[in-house]
């Protein structure tokens, strides 16, 4: 299993990537020859900024989990 700092990192990489995209779609939607085409681009580049948010909601779940002690870290500091 990856250990955190490793998830953290590719959900950092994952988030680049994915503004990136967004910005894209968002430049094809301005430079669109058809309603369609403009239509597309705009509802590629409203899921994949819903997937972005998704992304940054693991990335806080992750960094909380760093500050939450062990199993057994939590048994030795009580004496147990």
């Amino acid at each position: 299993m990856k250990n955190s700092k490793s998830l953290l990192r590719a959900t950092r990489e994952e988030l680049a990537a994915a503004r990136e995209l967004v910005e894209e779609q968002r430049k094809k939607a301005k430079t669109a020859g058809t309603k369609l085409e403009r239509k597309n681009a705009k509802r590629t580049a409203k899921l994949i900024d819903e997937t972005a948010d998704s992304i940054q909601e693991h990335q806080r779940l992750l960094k909380r989990s760093n500050h939450i002690p062990k199993t057994s870290e939590r048994s030795s500091a009580r004496g147990g």
